[in-house]
């Protein structure tokens, strides 16, 4: 791209200063260039494609010989006009900056002359590679005059006059004594690049550094905010640059913060989707745990329900024992009867026959009511033993799968009545052996 711009006679050495980097003053006691982006290392590699032994006296020069001097202050006439024109950011123009700077200063000759070339001067020291093509735009235009004998009229055929009353006249250009057009030169940039020739200047360097090099370089603004930017002086459009270039800077690193934060906002995605999923099979075992509780709750209800059936039926067996005891006083009375019985057979040996005899009959009298209770209660007490002992074995299987500790305490109690049924067994079993032994009675004869 190229951006053009004008300075006045009170902007000429610094500029000047700037393209020759401090040539004319290299102490800096004059000038001060501000600029911070020069790198001093890089600064040997700057050269001059063309350039004025004196450049200062060269503008000065050219100054003396314009017939229409330039004015000075805030409206002052550009008395130097500079092209800045850079190298385009191209792959294929690496490592030929210098050709690319050569067929610009070419091209540029085509409409410059060069006896108003100040100097070409490429800057390899700064952000990007440019020239600086510096020239003093004087231009010789006719010298017009009003031609008093061709006055303008108007429809009405009156001689047309200004706003103050003054007649008008036709201009027409001067001529000297052997007649020939007078002409004056000045600095006119405007003039030198006219709007249309401003229109074409992108495109007509364009066709040039295409037909040199064989493919389209990209002098042409694609962008639409370099096309503005080169709208601007040089001065502003390097301030322009420049923070454009700290923008960018700092927009490519917050890209590069927001790639990191995406890729940690995409890990912590992951892992609290891994918690979710985490957290809801906990839901689904705790779901579970919770089942498992309210079946051991009502398990343990159960037991609760089992334990109180068991307490009962252990009060009823401790009933029925505690009548077995009784009636095992009861037989205990029936055996103290008895032990008349047992003296009289104790004098059997010593009896004679119708002694023996008459011990029988008095032994069979009286055993024969007793026997007869005693066995009706032993028969009794057999079937409430086994019926107590059905109901214990029940018991024990409805009771078993309780905790241990009721397991423990059953036990010590089914222990207890195992040994009370046997003793009520032995009990039963020792009335029967001790009953007196019985015989026929004898037939008349």
């Amino acid at each position: 791209m190229a951006n053009l711009q004008g300075y006045g006679t009170n902007s000429v050495g610094n500029m000047l200063n700037h393209y020759t980097r401090h040539a004319g003053d290299p102490e800096q006691t004059k000038y001060r260039y501000a600029n911070q982006d020069i790198d001093q290392t890089r600064t040997h590699l700057n050269y001059a494609i063309f350039a004025r032994d004196d450049p200062a006296a060269f503008v000065q020069s050219k100054i003396d010989e314009v017939d229409v001097k330039p004015k000075g202050g805030d409206k002052a006439t550009n008395v130097i006009s500079d092209w800045v024109i850079t190298l385009p950011k191209n792959p294929a123009l690496i490592g030929r900056e210098r050709e690319f700077f050569k067929t610009a200063y070419n091209h540029m000759l085509k409409t410059v002359p060069e006896k108003l070339i100040v100097g070409a001067w490429v800057h390899m020291d700064e952000n990007q590679p440019h020239m600086h093509f510096c020239f003093c735009p004087i231009v010789h235009t006719a010298v017009m005059t009003n031609d008093k004998s061709r006055p303008l009229l108007d429809a009405q055929g009156q001689v047309k006059r200004d706003k103050k009353g003054t007649p008008r006249y036709e201009r027409v250009q001067v001529r000297d004594a052997a007649g020939k057009p007078v002409y004056r030169s000045s600095f006119g940039q405007t003039k030198v690049y006219t709007r249309a020739r401003m229109k074409k200047f992108h495109p007509d360097l364009e066709k040039a550094m295409e037909g040199h090099f064989g493919f389209k370089v990209g002098i042409e603004l694609e962008d639409k905010g370099e096309k503005l930017l080169s709208d601007l002086k040089q001065p502003d459009y390097i301030k322009a640059k420049e923070t454009m270039s700290r923008q960018q800077s700092r927009i490519r690193a917050l890209e590069a913060k927001e790639v990191e934060t995406r890729g940690k906002l995409g890990a912590l995605t992951d892992e609290v989707e891994k918690k979710r999923s985490q957290s809801a099979d906990i839901d689904l075992e705790i779901g579970g745990k919770t089942g498992e509780l309210d079946d051991l709750q009502n398990e343990i209800e159960q037991k609760i329900l089992d334990l109180a059936a068991a307490k009962a039926e252990c009060e009823a067996v401790s009933q029925r024992l505690e009548s077995l005891r009784q009636r095992e006083r009861e037989v205990a009375g029936d055996v103290a009867e008895l032990r008349p019985i047992a003296a009289e057979i104790g004098r059997w040996e010593a009896a004679d026959r119708a002694g023996k005899r008459a011990i029988l009959d008095s032994i069979a009298d009286g055993c024969s009511a007793l026997r007869e209770r005693i066995q009706g209660r032993v028969e009794r007490l057999g079937k409430r033993i086994e019926e107590v002992g059905a109901r214990v074995r029940a018991l024990r299987e409805k009771v078993m799968p309780s905790t241990r500790k009721l397991k423990r305490g059953l036990k010590e109690k089914q222990e207890s009545l195992d040994e009370m049924m046997d003793w009520a067994r032995k009990s039963a079993g020792s009335f029967g052996r001790e009953s007196a032994p019985t015989r026929s009675r004898p037939q008349s004869r």
